[in-house]
């Protein structure tokens, strides 16, 4: 008989967080919770934490994950062929397919309320990886490709001094407003006003975040690092909010 792997040896953790559309408490879990849950905690240290959310909507999973891994060493593995979601060399893992084989069962068990990935984070040992979901039910399919196109693109975050990037935000937008704050951003899903084109957005463009170097912005498709920052949706929110607050300070200063 196979003996499974101790997830515990595999170095490989994952925390689940999902908010459950409902107008009533105590709620109604997702169908199949359980199961989930257990198959999580036969790969991995696992937490699986589920909370009551408005009404109405997508039931999104922000999922984070471990990996013993280096970002470097991952890429010089995928470049070698390597398959991308079960990776193992020595005491370093990187196993995504517990994972995704266990949300594909949820999804199927939970046909009637949609559940989706909105946001995977992967933290590596040296570096941040932050996957968004841009729509809906793209990204697990999705993962396949933006990794290779990582693997194949990464030599070229490197700085002349040899810096790398220590968070990287896939993907970001150009804003089309006039009066955005910032030429590039991560995009939301309430109150958004860009819209994407579907999957081939999560190869435009790239926020980079290094130490030293501070932001910069990867344009995927021509393999350029362009002299220019970005904002997450976080650093978004408050310079629109700081610019209510000073229209509204400047209002109230006028005379009547």
């Amino acid at each position: 008989m196979e003996q499974k792997e101790n997830p515990v040896s595999t170095g490989n953790a994952i925390v689940v967080k999902y908010w459950v559309s409902t107008d009533h408490l105590p709620f109604d879990d997702l169908k199949g919770i359980k199961e989930f849950r257990d198959e999580l905690a036969s790969a991995y240290v696992s937490v699986v934490s589920g909370r009551a959310g408005g009404a109405g909507g997508i039931t999104h999973l922000l999922v984070e994950l471990t990996s013993t891994f280096s970002l470097p060493h991952l890429v010089r593995l995928i470049l070698d062929g390597v398959a991308f979601d079960l990776i193992k060399n020595g005491a370093e893992a990187f196993v995504l397919r517990p994972f995704i084989a266990a949300y594909r069962r949820l999804q199927e068990r939970n046909k009637d309320s949609f559940v989706d990935i909105g946001e995977l984070k992967i933290q590596f040992r040296d570096s941040l990886l932050v996957l968004h979901e841009i729509s809906s039910n793209t990204l697990a399919s999705q993962l396949e490709n933006i990794l290779a196109t990582l693997a194949r693109s990464y030599d070229r975050f490197l700085l002349k001094q040899g810096e790398a990037p220590y968070t990287i935000e896939i993907p970001v937008f150009e804003d089309p407003e006039k009066d955005r704050p910032c030429r590039f951003r991560v995009i939301g899903d309430i109150d958004e006003t860009i819209r994407s084109r579907g999957p081939e957005d999560y190869v435009g463009f790239w926020g980079l975040e290094y130490d030293h170097a501070g932001l910069r912005v990867f344009d995927v498709q021509r393999q350029l690092l362009l002299d220019e920052r970005f904002n997450t949706l976080d650093r978004h929110w408050v310079e629109m909010r700081r610019r209510v607050e000073i229209k509204i300070a400047i209002e109230r200063q006028r005379p009547d």
